[in-house]
């Protein structure tokens, strides 16, 4: 499943109900087999599994 991006590759559709501005991810965490987007206001989304190494190549380029 590939990753969409919004509005000129803005935003991010982390899952359903999350869509996320790059500039405000500051990272990746895999904790226990899941995915973890870290944000600049200090909260934490679990990526799904089918998009998790679709967001991570996103995020490394």
């Amino acid at each position: 499943m590939s990753v969409k991006l919004f509005a000129d590759n803005d935003f991010i559709r982390i899952d359903r109900s999350h869509l996320v501005h790059i500039s405000y991810i500051k990272g990746l965490d895999l904790r226990s087999g899941v995915t973890f987007v870290k944000l600049s206001n200090q909260k934490e989304l679990a990526v799904p599994r089918r998009k998790s190494a679709s967001i991570r190549a996103l995020l490394a380029s």
